[in-house]
């Protein structure tokens, strides 16, 4: 029963010891900003949308929102009134409804690209008024007292969905809801005050949709923090100094440096050579090597266990994931655009020459190719483009060059 009963003193001690070493070291460490980029809640990259008819009230804010987004995210979107004008052109009706036929002929006159349709079912604001009993403190007799509360709320609501067509396939890929009732409140203890101002709550509404929307096409950042050890012991202080200084290289080369050290000095604290190979590890993190990172933490756990490490290695583990499957995404964009340059337009099934469109002028163009370079290709090959008024204001909107332009009027 002795032995138990030290043995459990022993076991209670240490891991109060733990536990407040863990603590000391969380109050006294730096943080550092990771940032985490996560792929598109779509799951693909698309370079080029254009959205159908929207309904409902605020549906037109929505789409001048993010549209904005995805041009700032190398997105090109096609402009509404004249993406409607070139449909109207080519004699295709677009209503609210998925027609497997327009969409095919829509893919013929655009190109590969997505289309989105926004509903908004419900946009607006209500306002309310009500009281509760609240305790509150008096300093002067320092007691609680029970008082009335009077309180007046604005709200906001914005609900509705949102469907993403790929033109190639006419298939819907993604279709979501959004839902979001963000409400501040106004407090008095004297009468009931002024409602918030309505504006506000619903800029936060829109605010909240946008985001949505801006991860559903973007890849987007989740911004997460990890401790960084300082110590003054083993030089640590001095790779954290680098990484104040935004120099990663110089961080890299001492906390490298100071590792190897570490390692070889018998009279170091076994703590101090875990925050050593922890920071190293947190190095290999900045350059996105994460199995290097990984073993370095595996080794900091050992010397010096505790949750700052474990986090450190979770969020490797993460961010190794997320960075797949970006470089998934990005080589299966990259595979969509070459099978696209090489697919033969369906009008020439059989035969072996390309056909050059208005979309792969505009991809090339996208691209940044020099416009000598776009007017050689344009004529040296078999070219189908449509000119009509609608179309050179799309061409132009999209950045192609007007010289390149007027190649493509005289190949016709």
């Amino acid at each position: 029963m002795k032995i138990r009963g030290l043995t459990l003193s022993i076991f209670f001690v240490f891991t109060f010891s733990a536990v407040r070493g863990q603590f000391f070291e969380e109050l006294t460490s730096p943080q550092l900003n990771i940032p985490l980029t996560h792929p598109p809640e779509l799951g693909i990259l698309i370079s080029k949308l254009a959205f159908g008819p929207s309904s409902g009230l605020c549906s037109g804010r929505i789409i001048r929102d993010i549209t904005s987004d995805l041009i700032n995210g190398h997105i090109q979107v096609l402009d509404q009134t004249d993406f409607n004008s070139l449909l109207s052109d080519h004699g295709i009706f677009l209503g609210d409804r998925i027609d497997q036929e327009n969409i095919s002929n829509i893919e013929k006159v655009i190109g590969p690209s997505a289309l989105v349709f926004i509903h908004v079912q419900r946009c607006g604001t209500s306002e309310d008024q009500y009281n509760d009993k609240e305790s509150t403190y008096d300093a002067r007799t320092k007691k609680n007292t029970r008082q009335i509360g009077y309180f007046s709320r604005t709200q906001a609501f914005l609900t509705g969905n949102i469907r993403v067509v790929d033109l190639t396939t006419g298939q819907i890929f993604a279709a979501q809801t959004f839902n979001f009732s963000p409400g501040n409140v106004n407090k008095s203890l004297t009468g009931y005050p002024g409602y918030p101002d309505a504006g506000i709550v619903r800029e936060q509404a829109f605010n909240l949709v946008r985001t949505q929307l801006d991860r559903m096409f973007l890849p987007w950042i989740e911004a997460t923090k990890l401790y960084y050890f300082n110590d003054k012991a083993g030089n640590l202080k001095q790779a954290f100094d680098a990484l104040k200084a935004q120099d990663l290289t110089g961080a890299f080369d001492i906390s490298e440096k100071n590792l190897e050290a570490d390692k070889n000095n018998p009279k170091l604290k076994s703590k101090i050579l875990g925050h050593a190979f922890y920071n190293m590890g947190m190095s290999y993190l900045f350059r996105e090597e994460f199995d290097s990172a990984m073993d370095n933490f595996h080794q900091a756990l050992r010397y010096s266990p505790g949750t700052i490490i474990t986090q450190a290695m979770a969020t490797c583990q993460k961010e190794k994931r997320l960075s797949a499957e970006m470089q998934q995404l990005d080589q299966s964009a990259s595979v969509g655009i070459s099978a696209t340059n090489e697919a033969p337009d369906s009008t020439l099934q059989g035969q072996n020459t390309p056909v050059l469109t208005n979309a792969d002028v505009i991809q090339m163009s996208a691209d940044k190719l020099p416009p000598a370079i776009i007017i050689a290709k344009i004529n040296h090959s078999t070219c189908k483009f449509d000119t009509s008024p609608a179309s050179l204001s799309l061409l132009t909107k999209s950045g192609v060059d007007e010289k390149v332009i007027e190649a493509m009027i005289s190949s016709n």
